[in-house]
């Protein structure tokens, strides 16, 4: 398990590879590698893989319109980048570690 948490972002992510850990936002995979962004909104390491961007503009879809998060706390552009470097680290990491993922 790793996750990622600093004072200047506004992100909290961590992902592991254990059984049940917790359910994806496209349905349950009980031995699936998952990704977890501020403990509300899952993806697994397949969805990351086949479609980034897409798993991205669910979690702007999130903040935008179902917390209806006002436009000064909405995440930047630049939050949106930083997002997708800990997915692109994550991918890598399942891969490294399970490198019959690939």
């Amino acid at each position: 398990m790793a996750y990622s948490r600093w004072s200047c972002s506004i992100w909290y992510t961590f992902w592991a590879v254990t059984p049940k850990v917790c359910i994806p936002l496209e349905g349950p995979d009980p031995q699936e590698e998952q990704f977890c962004v501020d403990c509300e909104l899952y993806f697994s390491y397949k969805n990351i893989k086949k479609d980034m961007m897409n798993c991205i503009n669910n979690v702007r879809y999130h903040y935008e319109f179902k917390l209806d998060v006002d436009n000064e706390n909405r995440p930047s552009d630049e939050d949106y980048n930083e997002l997708e470097g800990y997915m692109q680290e994550f991918v890598l990491d399942v891969e490294k570690e399970f490198p019959e993922i690939k």
